[in-house]
């Protein structure tokens, strides 16, 4: 099988900037993709496909004949947030700032491209664009009610934007992300007059203690050579400055490179909570939200992937693990996978980073992505 990638990719960039903008326009998060799901089964249908709805929150197309079979993941949704990028398709809800909107667009661009030659294919390629990953939930939802199966792929592969790097590709074998367990911790104390604190159990105190007592989990329990990061993003407690609230509500993130070390951290969180809170006579309900593992990628994929799309002329760049969390690891974790990562730097302009609400994505790098999929899809079935 012969054609040009990388051209042919080029050759319908401004369908592709067209769709990107359009979804960006359309911001929508976590399973509430609806106008996204319609918008990306009309693109599909439109190019000759078949898309299935899984879950109705996500979708699934098939290009090719029998197997090999290879999985190809987009996500859908945006961030929750007000925009604030100098664009004129900005979204007046929600945002698209950690470019799941160019991870959708470019599969659309691979399912156009890859159709046109299906007859050459020498197996066949699944296309997954799955909702809530920002909230590390979608892949597990999809794969709960069947996306591993009918047909079962052998490996799976993604690409995630990133604003910070130049224009190429980026992989690396081994490990790529973090773990990733999002927290609430829940403190009940007793309420009493803001005046008279010793009829009361301060929540709102038991819960400072607590977010000041989690970093040592940390700083004095994990060697340093090992890596471990504990956040705690949001605190809320009481509405009235002369009042004892009754409740807090603390919540926050545990990430590590090291699936051991997150282990005994989550742990640690869980016990430290409850031992703080005890010792100021309070009670603490510690509960985990959500769960991404680490995406450990398969070198032999890695390598592949590196070949093939070095053979369709795209510059491609030894990666580096990023210190964040993909919901792709509940795929990875049951088939061999390799996550890619694409430079989409601005070429002018200040360059912001992912989930910032003045990032600027260069849409012409999106042809790099498309070229690459194909490639690899491609190189994989051996043709």
């Amino acid at each position: 099988m012969s054609f040009d990638f990388l051209k042919e990719a080029e050759s319908i960039e401004r369908e592709l900037i067209a769709n990107r903008r359009y979804i960006h326009a359309h911001a929508e998060t976590g399973f509430d993709v609806a106008g996204t799901v319609a918008f990306v089964k009309e693109k599909l249908e439109e190019y000759g496909l078949q898309p299935k709805l899984v879950t109705d929150k996500g979708v699934v197309a098939t290009i090719g004949n029998g197997e090999p079979v290879i999985l190809f993941r987009a996500d859908m949704d945006a961030l929750p947030g007000e925009e604030l990028a100098n664009v004129d398709f900005r979204s007046e809800k929600n945002m698209h700032m950690c470019g799941h909107d160019m991870h959708t667009t470019m599969l659309l661009g691979v399912a156009k491209l890859l159709k046109r030659h299906e007859s050459e294919l020498k197996g066949t390629v699944k296309l997954v664009f799955q909702p809530a990953e920002e909230i590390l939930k979608g892949a597990l939802s999809l794969i709960e009610a069947g996306l591993l199966e009918d047909p079962a792929p052998e490996a799976a592969f993604m690409i995630h934007v990133n604003t910070v790097d130049e224009p190429a590709l980026y992989i690396k074998p081994g490990i790529m992300t973090t773990t990733n367990n999002n927290f609430r911790i829940t403190v009940k104390g007793k309420a009493a007059h803001g005046a008279m604190p010793e009829l009361g159990i301060d929540a709102t105190y038991v819960g400072a203690k607590i977010v000041t007592a989690l970093p040592e989990i940390v700083a004095r329990e994990i060697p340093f050579a090992n890596s471990a990061v504990i956040t705690t993003g949001h605190f809320e407690a009481g509405d009235s400055p002369n009042s004892i609230p009754d409740r807090a509500i603390i919540e926050g993130t545990i990430r590590s490179f090291d699936s051991e070390v997150h282990d005994y951290v989550r742990n640690r969180v869980i016990d430290m909570a409850k031992s703080v809170a005890k010792t100021y006579r309070a009670e603490a309900e510690v509960e985990i939200l959500s769960e991404a593992k680490i995406v450990n990628n398969d070198p032999k994929l890695a390598k592949l992937a590196w070949n093939a799309a070095e053979s369709a002329g795209i510059d491609v760049r030894e990666g580096n693990p990023v210190q964040a969390s993909e919901d792709f690891s509940h795929i990875a974790a049951r088939v061999p996978s390799v996550m890619m990562m694409l430079g989409v730097k601005p070429e002018s302009g200040e360059v912001y980073p992912l989930h910032n609400p003045r990032a600027v994505f260069n849409e012409s790098s999106m042809t790099l992505g498309v070229a690459a999929f194909c490639a690899i899809a491609v190189n994989y079935f051996g043709g």
